[in-house]
């Protein structure tokens, strides 16, 4: 309040002015000769101007004070407001990112190159299972990753699209990894239990949905071993094609420790007025 003084001080400084000197004009006033007949004396006119503007000067002080009061009131009002809108969005936007933070632990959870290096190396002893896996994981990363995307669409900031180009991205390429194992495998099971390589090339549908990493990785293998590929060879394939994106789930947990950090820092900022 004090400084709401000094700056009205500042502003209105002819008003104290005007008071000070309006002693020293009223009494040259009530020297001066009057031109027509004035009840009273001069004694009796400067009391009464004494007390007429003491009342006014009072009346004017209180009015001041009163203004700068309401004026503070209403920027403390202003300011609670302010605070309760940003506690609630603070709280709003940690819950968001916690339920973020959930589904994206489960992401990294499923990108696992390692489990399906297991998975590969469990093919011939129950392959019915291990398709029922790779579905199973397939699923899962799409039903995580839709979840995601409905809080992503919700909040287009940049923080945001880069997760989700991120996400897209790690997706993809683990996606590609598991549909090339599985129709790697398809293809061992369908030539009954021995692949040669000019059959693979030869069936259009299956080289189509094997990736151009899949197919570099399988001729190379080829120009080292042989035209036929056993069942161990289709191991030794895809344990390859596992080692291709070994480093993805370490890039997607850096990826998601900066997303997190930068939200937990711009979150912060809401409390601060």
């Amino acid at each position: 309040m004090e400084s709401e003084i000094k700056e009205w001080v500042k502003k209105y400084w002819w008003v104290i002015l005007i008071i000070l000197l309006l002693p020293f004009v009223i009494n040259v006033i009530l020297l001066m000769p009057a031109f027509f007949p004035i009840v009273g004396e001069n004694t009796d006119w400067l009391s009464f101007w004494g007390c007429y503007l003491g009342a006014i000067i009072s009346a004017g002080v209180a009015f001041i004070i009163l203004g700068v009061q309401y004026q503070q009131n209403n920027t403390e009002n202003s300011k609670n407001r302010q605070l309760q809108i940003s506690v609630l969005k603070y709280q709003q936007e940690r819950d968001q990112l916690q339920f973020v933070i959930k589904i994206l632990s489960e992401l990294v959870t499923l990108i696992d190159p390692i489990e399906v290096g297991r998975l590969c190396n469990q093919f011939g002893i129950n392959e019915t299972n291990i398709f029922s896996k790779i579905d199973s994981l397939v699923f899962n990363l799409e039903k995580y990753h839709q979840e995601l995307s409905v809080y992503i669409d919700t909040d287009n900031s940049l923080s945001n699209k880069n997760l989700q180009i991120d996400i897209n991205s790690s997706k993809c390429e683990f996606f590609s990894m598991l549909l090339d194992i599985k129709f790697l495998f398809n293809s061992f099971c369908k030539y009954t239990n021995e692949l040669k390589i000019d059959d693979f090339k030869k069936d259009s549908i299956l080289s189509e949905k094997i990736s151009e990493k899949m197919q570099t990785i399988i001729l190379q293998y080829d120009k080292q071993k042989t035209n036929y590929l056993s069942l161990t060879d289709c191991r030794s394939i895809a344990k390859i094609r596992v080692e291709s994106v070994l480093d993805l789930q370490d890039r997607f947990q850096q990826q998601i420790k900066d997303y997190v950090k930068k939200e937990k820092e711009r979150i912060e900022k809401l409390l601060i007025l």
